[in-house]
């Protein structure tokens, strides 16, 4: 339940103000979405995540994809990596330069894996690379001894 509200929550970010008289609403960030999305996360009020570096600006157009994007990667550690286990955490970092936003997802003191869980066909799966093909998003995956480690390449138009 705490995972739906924090996807609603970023969800809200989404839509205009029906409290406020003026039609624009403040700009969303990067790091706003993120925070709701991983809000659920932690456990006796210290959270198992982090953000670093260079926040951005988020297009409303964008933020519906890139929350589903990130609540994927979020599910995805909840169920097999860093955030499935008591001690394990997830650090993220963002570089931006003029064209590209590039964004470093790590998870460490997650459970062992022997071999690389192999990408499936499931929904999930299939619904981050067709995110990642619109928004023009490189996305590689690496196991290290540390945990997993995602390396996202944003163009600046995938977010704007």
């Amino acid at each position: 339940m705490d995972r739906l509200m924090a996807l609603a929550r970023a969800h809200e970010i989404t839509l205009p103000s029906l409290t406020e008289q003026s039609v624009v609403d403040p700009p969303a960030t990067l790091f706003q979405l993120l925070s709701n999305i991983l809000a659920p996360y932690g456990r006796d009020d210290s959270r198992q995540w982090s953000l670093h570096g260079d926040d951005v600006e988020v297009g409303r157009a964008k933020i519906t994809n890139l929350a589903l994007l990130f609540h994927e990667l979020a599910t995805n550690s909840a169920k097999y990596g860093a955030l499935s286990v008591d001690g394990g955490a997830v650090e993220i970092t963002t570089a931006i330069s003029p064209d590209t936003i590039e964004m470093v997802w790590l998870e460490t003191n997650g459970p062992t894996q022997r071999d690389p869980i192999p990408a499936s066909s499931g929904f999930g799966s299939i619904l981050e690379q067709r995110i990642a093909r619109s928004l023009n998003i490189e996305i590689e995956r690496l196991w290290t001894p540390a945990g997993l480690s995602i390396r996202l390449s944003l163009p600046r138009l995938a977010i704007m």
